[in-house]
């Protein structure tokens, strides 16, 4: 499935996500809510594929993924006791 194509619905995201980082799911917020809670300081990586940009954060023990859509939806993410090299993978084999 392209990114590009991706309808934004809960369980087709669920789906791109590998099950090691599933388990590891905290929280995940959509639209506005998700752009309300994006931390202050800049990302540690940046990962642009296509028209969407995955911004991503080390926050102490969390990883905080921001998912920001070609179609202007943005998704995020916060996973708990992963490394960021891990989901910094995730991101560029999807």
């Amino acid at each position: 499935m392209r990114i590009d194509h991706l309808r934004m619905r809960s369980g087709e995201v669920g789906e791109l996500i590998p099950p090691r980082l599933r388990r590891r799911l905290v929280f995940r917020a959509k639209g506005l809510g998700a752009m309300m809670a994006k931390p202050r300081k800049r990302p540690d990586v940046v990962v642009r594929k296509g028209g969407d940009a995955f911004s991503v954060w080390r926050l102490g023990d969390e990883v905080v993924v921001l998912w920001e859509s070609s179609d202007g939806l943005p998704l995020l993410f916060n996973f708990k006791g992963v490394d960021i090299k891990e989901v910094e993978e995730w991101i560029k084999n999807m």
